[in-house]
């Protein structure tokens, strides 16, 4: 090997681990996320707003693990802090004083890496309304 492309070599382990350091990956210090979206329908599968359903927030439970609350109308979140694994989760929509709305049925979630995000399909909670 020459002395030029241990250079070259040299220089491109030291961009990999720079970038590591810099996204946060590599020593243990990050955890994976989960993206969720979701919409809100009627018994009519017609789509209506959070405020027509009488939703506040919307939770992700994995395992013991339970997101902050969403504001419903955000129609999307991002749940933090989850290591590598397969968890069984389920999404709930709550009215304001916690009582459920809507729940999905359990599923198999894998998160696969310990930096980044994992997408779930996109969810539809189905309410009955007045």
């Amino acid at each position: 090997m020459t002395r030029a492309t241990f250079g070259k070599l040299g220089a491109l382990v030291l961009i990999g681990v720079t970038a590591t350091a810099i996204s946060g990956c590599g020593g243990g210090g990050c955890h994976g996320e989960v993206d969720i979206t979701w919409t809100v329908v009627d018994s009519n599968n017609t789509p209506i707003t959070c405020e027509q359903a009488g939703a506040a927030t919307v939770l992700l439970k994995m395992d013991d693990h339970v997101s902050p609350p969403f504001p419903c109308n955000a129609y999307q979140g991002r749940a933090p802090g989850l290591a590598v694994g397969t968890y069984t989760a389920a999404l709930q929509l709550q009215d304001v004083n916690g009582n459920v709305l809507s729940q999905t049925p359990d599923m198999q979630v894998p998160i696969n890496a310990a930096c980044g995000a994992t997408v779930l399909p996109q969810t539809a909670f189905e309410v009955a309304t007045p």
